[in-house]
C-alpha cells in the first residue's frame, strides 16, 4: 500500500536542518509538521522549527537532549534515531528538492482523504451540500507551494479560470 510518503525525503529535511540551521529559510514557509507522514518526523520537525523560529540554534546534541523529555520518542530510542538521521544526511544542497517531495506527498495524502470522504458519503445526505463541501475542501487544499511546472494539479488545472462550482451543473446547484 502506497501511503504517499518518502521516509528518505523526510529524514533528509530534518537532517539538513540539523547540519545547517541556515537552510531553515528554504523550509519555514513551505512545510509544517503536519506535512510529515511518520509521527516521529512530525515531532522532531516541530521541535526543530520551534527552536529555529525562536532564533535558537539546534544541532544533533541539542535535539537529542530535547528528545529525552518527549515520551513518544523516548519509547523508540529517539536519541539514537536522531543520530541515525544525521548519519544518513550527506548534504544540504538539495533541501529544496527534499521539501518539495515531502510537500507533494502531503498534498497527495490530503487529496486522497478528501476523495475517501466523498466516496464514503456519496450515498447519503444532501448531494448539493456534499458538492459544496467538496469544493470548499479542494479549494482549501494548499497547492501554492508546488512548482508551477510540476505536479498533477498544475498540469491539469493551470488553464482553468477560478470560478464557482456552479458551472458544472448550471441551474441544478
Amino acid at each position: 500500500m502506497n501511503h504517499h510518503y518518502s521516509p528518505e525525503a523526510e529524514q533528509a529535511v530534518i537532517g539538513s536542518l540539523l547540519l545547517d540551521n541556515t537552510v531553515w529559510s528554504e523550509v519555514q514557509d513551505r512545510l509544517s509538521f503536519k506535512d510529515f507522514y511518520r509521527r516521529e518526523h512530525q515531532v522532531l520537525f516541530d521541535v526543530i522549527s520551534k527552536k529555529l523560529e525562536q532564533g535558537e540554534c539546534i544541532d544533533v546534541l541539542t535535539l537529542s537532549n530535547e528528545v529525552k523529555a518527549i515520551p513518544e520518542l523516548k519509547e523508540m530510542n529517539g536519541e539514537i534515531y536522531v543520530l541515525e538521521l544525521l548519519s544518513q544526511t550527506y548534504s544540504t544542497s538539495n533541501i529544496s528538492s527534499y521539501v518539495e517531495i515531502v510537500k507533494k506527498n502531503a498534498q497527495r495524502r490530503q487529496f486522497k482523504e478528501i476523495l475517501n470522504y466523498l466516496d464514503t458519503h456519496a450515498h447519503e445526505g444532501d448531494l448539493k451540500k456534499l458538492v459544496q463541501q467538496a469544493h470548499t475542501e479542494f479549494a482549501r487544499l494548499e497547492l501554492t507551494n508546488l512548482k508551477t511546472d510540476h505536479g498533477i494539479f498544475s498540469q491539469l488545472f493551470s488553464d482553468i479560470p477560478h470560478q464557482s462550482i456552479n458551472w458544472l451543473w448550471p441551474g441544478r446547484i
